[in-house]
């Protein structure tokens, strides 16, 4: 039985990759179907699929002329099925991908509401917060607030609250108003 010929999508699907080198064109049609498709993705910033968030399993790719155009990823929340344009932030992803068989890491630009940069950094987050908790039941401080500690009486670093009181003009009274200097003050009123 003859297998039928594959279209260019499945072909396509085959052999693009996320970040392309001079490598990955052996000047087959493939190759260049595929060298093709990736001149023409938008890569400033990433869609995100963060389906898959709690167990780490997110995905990038890059935005497609129309998605540039609605404003998708740039001026609209980067996640896939979200379409928030309020309190959005630029993130850099370290991107940690197989392809081709390969392990490979690409820094990606993410622009992403609040809601959706939670879950891009939950598994950050629940780690955090779990060797809080382990430290609060053991009752010790972590070594990096120690360093911390030690490295501030060191230097003389003092909290900016700290000195909240000590700011004041010593020439305003407590209800405001200014006091008159007793010493060296002339007014020319």
């Amino acid at each position: 039985t003859a297998s039928l010929p594959k279209s260019d999508l499945q072909l396509l699907r085959e052999s693009h990759r996320f970040l392309r080198s001079a490598e990955d064109d052996d000047g087959s049609w493939e190759a260049r179907l595929a060298r093709r498709y990736y001149e023409r993705l938008f890569r400033e910033y990433v869609i995100c699929d963060l389906a898959g968030y709690k167990e780490g399993h997110v995905g990038f790719r890059w935005r497609t002329e129309a998605e540039v155009v609605q404003g998708k990823g740039q001026f609209h929340c980067g996640h896939r099925r979200c379409d928030s344009s309020s309190g959005l932030q630029s993130y850099e992803v370290d991107f940690k991908y197989y392809e081709a068989g390969h392990r490979k890491r690409a820094l990606v630009k993410a622009r992403l509401c609040e809601a959706c940069a939670y879950k891009l950094h939950y598994r950050h987050i629940k780690a955090a917060r779990k060797r809080q908790q382990r430290e609060e039941k053991l009752g010790r401080r972590s070594k990096r607030a120690k360093v911390d500690d030690d490295l501030e009486s060191t230097l003389g670093v003092v909290d900016v609250q700290d000195l909240g009181d000590d700011t004041k003009d010593p020439a305003e009274s407590d209800d405001g108003r200014h006091a008159h200097k007793s010493e060296g003050s002339s007014s020319n009123r």
